[in-house]
């Protein structure tokens, strides 16, 4: 499963309301993303569409890079409700670093504002 902030967040909501085991069942708690906001990313839309270049590639993203296991750590911070994070292999996988150039983007006056603790907050 690919895991995106409201994934997480579901689930420890149906842990709480006992709807779902307490566990998370993950591929790869080193996993490295970079989550941003979506406010930030609908921001990044909008000047895209009107001062972006067409044909031109833009990334969007915070600029940060957390592990997975650093992310449902955050979500564990904000609930009561103990859970266990278990891995589905014993491997270590190995991922392709993907490099992430906000140059341009920035050049066009986007950056995100949104800080990473107020998205989980958010949600």
């Amino acid at each position: 499963m690919k895991w995106c902030l409201f994934h997480i967040y579901k689930k420890i909501v149906d842990m709480e309301e006992n709807n779902a085991e307490k566990v998370f069942e993950v591929n790869n708690l080193q996993a490295i993303r970079d989550f941003v906001d979506v406010r930030d990313a609908v921001r990044a839309y909008e000047i895209l569409l009107t001062h972006g270049k067409p044909g031109e590639i833009y990334d969007i993203a915070s600029g940060e890079n957390r592990s997975l296991a650093e992310i449902i750590n955050h979500f564990n911070s904000f609930t009561k409700v103990e859970f266990k994070v278990k891995t589905k292999t014993n491997k270590t996988i190995e991922e392709e670093h993907i490099e992430i150039d906000l140059f341009k983007i920035n050049n066009l006056g986007w950056q995100p504002i949104m800080s990473f603790k107020t998205s989980i907050l958010d949600i």
